[in-house]
C-alpha cells in the first residue's frame, strides 16, 4: 500500500510538471506572436523601401525566416565575439553605414524585433546565450586591445550583422 501511494504521488508530480511545462511553452509562444506580427510588418516595409540595399534585404529575409528558431539567436550570440575579435576597422565603417540606410525602416529596426521575438519565444535559451556572448565579447575586446590594438570598437549591431552574413553564406553554400 505504501509503494502504491509513492507511485501515485510520482504520477501526480509528473502530471503537474508536464502541465507547468506546457503552460510555459504556451505563454512563450503567445507572447512572441504579437512581436512576430510586428516583425512581419516591419520586414515588409523594409522590403518595400527602395533605398535599402538588396544585400541587407537578403539578410533581413534570412533573419526573418530564422527569427523563431531556437538555434538562430544562440548561433548569433556565439559568433558575435569572434566577429568582434577578427573584424577590421574599415569593415566596421562600411557595416555601420549599411545598417543605417533606409528611408522609413532601417535594418536595425528589423534586427531589434528579431531579438525581441527570440527573447519572448525562447527566454531561457536566449538569456543563457546572451550572457555567454557578453562574457566572450568582453574577452574578445580585451584580447584585441592587448594584441592588436583597437582604433574603433565595432558596434554590437555591426558584429551581429557580420555573424548573420556568415550564417547566411553557410546556408547558401549548403543548399548549392
Amino acid at each position: 500500500a505504501r509503494e502504491d501511494e509513492e507511485v501515485m504521488m510520482m504520477i501526480i508530480v509528473a502530471v503537474i510538471a508536464v502541465l507547468v511545462l506546457y503552460a510555459y511553452w504556451y505563454a512563450c509562444r503567445a507572447s512572441a506572436l504579437d512581436e512576430k506580427e510586428k516583425l512581419s510588418k516591419v520586414t515588409i516595409d523594409y522590403f518595400n523601401d527602395d533605398r535599402a540595399p538588396s544585400k541587407m534585404k537578403d539578410m533581413a529575409y534570412f533573419s526573418y525566416l530564422c527569427a523563431g528558431r531556437w538555434w538562430f539567436f544562440s548561433s548569433v550570440c556565439i559568433l558575435v565575439p569572434f566577429v568582434l575579435l577578427f573584424t577590421k576597422d574599415n569593415q566596421v565603417e562600411s557595416a555601420n553605414k549599411s545598417i543605417d540606410k533606409g528611408e522609413n525602416v532601417n535594418f536595425q529596426d528589423v534586427m531589434n524585433l528579431i531579438v525581441s521575438v527570440n527573447m519572448k519565444r525562447h527566454p531561457l535559451t536566449s538569456i543563457f546565450f546572451a550572457a555567454i556572448a557578453l562574457l566572450l565579447a568582453t574577452a574578445a575586446i580585451f584580447i584585441r586591445m592587448i594584441f592588436g590594438g583597437i582604433k574603433k570598437i565595432p558596434r554590437f549591431s555591426s558584429s551581429i550583422l557580420y555573424a548573420i552574413v556568415f550564417m547566411h553564406t553557410i546556408r547558401k553554400k549548403a543548399h548549392n
